[in-house]
């Protein structure tokens, strides 16, 4: 059975209530849809809470989605807005700090090549978890979800020049966290399809 299929079986048993649809839907991309959410917070609770909201979201609002995009997509989408939703609730608490000019100099992180095959994404992801707030957000937008400056702040209310700001202090902090034999942090470590159905 392809995925595709086995998407639309699981989907038409959520929509007609089936107990046993939604626990296997959420068995199969349970684990992605965490990840999405630990990505966007350093709290572990935060992210279980967030984790519950966006699944709720996804069987409220699994009737709209059209397939015109892989499912998968679809949810992360979903649960990237009920991230930021949450941002936006306590955006007044983030400091956006911007890099030292100096210090931009002497740490710059270019994007030449991709990472090396030896760096974990897990690793990586992790590390992701625990930068300052405003920092991962702009690095989650930019990198995983293929958002650029513009489109990074209108939904951060915040300006271009400030979200550069923040991928440049994500991208040092994550380099001098991986030590000098890592490779560069670059965008496609993470990017994938993001041409898919709008939630």
């Amino acid at each position: 059975m392809s995925n595709l299929v086995l998407d639309e079986e699981l989907i038409a048993g959520c929509l007609k209530g089936k107990s046993s649809a939604q626990h296997a839907l959420y068995k199969r991309y349970g684990s992605q849809t965490f990840g999405i959410c630990r990505r966007y917070t350093s709290d572990l609770m935060e992210a279980e809470d967030l984790h519950q909201i966006g699944w709720m979201r996804v069987f409220d609002k699994l009737s709209l989605f059209r397939n015109e995009g892989p499912l998968g997509a679809w949810m992360r989408k979903l649960f990237v807005s009920v991230c930021l939703t949450a941002f936006q609730k306590r955006k007044t608490k983030i400091q956006w700090i911007s890099v030292n000019s100096d210090h931009e100099q002497a740490m710059r992180v270019s994007d030449p090549n991709p990472p090396s095959d030896f760096l974990e994404l897990e690793k990586l992801a992790n590390l992701i978890s625990h930068l300052p707030e405003g920092a991962r957000l702009v690095f989650n937008l930019f990198a995983v979800e293929g958002m650029n400056h513009s489109e990074i702040a209108e939904n951060l209310g915040i300006t271009a020049e400030t979200s550069r700001q923040q991928l440049r202090r994500a991208r040092i902090q994550l380099s001098q966290k991986l030590g000098k034999n890592n490779p560069e942090i670059h965008p496609t470590t993470f990017q994938n399809d993001h041409k898919s159905a709008t939630p």
